[in-house]
């Protein structure tokens, strides 16, 4: 399962990558990618309401813009 809106929560709080991968569980390389695609959507912190994973997980890599892992 992937862990973006966490790695989220945790970057908003000033955390660096290696910190997020340490936390998450998730390589260093992978956290870059989230972040990426994240601000690369526009998406900041907190996530809107009901945006949990999945949702966010759809908006950020099956999107039109994106490139489909």
């Amino acid at each position: 399962m992937r862990k973006i809106g966490e790695a989220w929560r945790l970057q908003s709080r000033s955390l660096s990558r290696r910190e997020i991968s340490q936390s998450t569980g998730v390589s260093k390389t992978t956290v870059g990618e989230y972040l990426a695609h994240a601000q690369a959507a526009g998406i900041g912190w907190p996530l809107p309401k009901g945006m949990d994973d999945s949702a966010l997980e759809v908006k950020l890599f099956l999107t039109p813009n994106s490139p489909l892992r």
